[in-house]
């Protein structure tokens, strides 16, 4: 599961498509576009060039950068073992740690569905939950 802020999909349909941004309060739908139409391909080009942030990807989720003794003591109190990996989510410049593992709730892109997650709080030096 990543972490997103929103995604992209096609409609696709015999002689025409449909752009669709889906976010957690909904989807936006382009007009009909038909194959050979530039704007495709703008959307295609930019597409190409757009950051990662643009693109859809939750910047504030990022890979957990930490000491072989930090990562053991963090995972040993979430659970989880060596194989799955540890995410520092940022929030309100605290950070927290947390393994995708124990993430509950709906994994759809869509909607007003909260996700709690089990994470470590070098704040509070324990364990917390952590709504997304």
């Amino acid at each position: 599961m990543e972490f997103r802020t929103h995604v992209f999909s096609a409609l696709i349909f015999r002689t025409y498509m449909r752009l669709l941004r889906w976010d957690r309060s909904g989807v936006v739908v382009t007009k009909k576009i038909l194959f050979n139409h530039r704007s495709l391909f703008v959307f295609f080009h930019q597409f190409s060039l757009a950051t990662e942030a643009d693109r859809g990807r939750d910047s504030t989720v990022t890979a957990a950068n930490l000491s072989l003794r930090e990562s053991q003591n963090i995972r040993k109190l979430l659970g989880c073992n060596e194989e799955i990996s540890l995410l520092k989510v940022s929030v309100d410049e605290k950070d927290y740690f947390i393994s995708k593992t124990e993430i509950l709730g709906s994994t759809s892109p869509i909607g007003r569905s909260t996700r709690c997650i089990k994470a470590f709080s070098p704040e509070r030096n324990g364990l917390v939950l952590l709504k997304d």
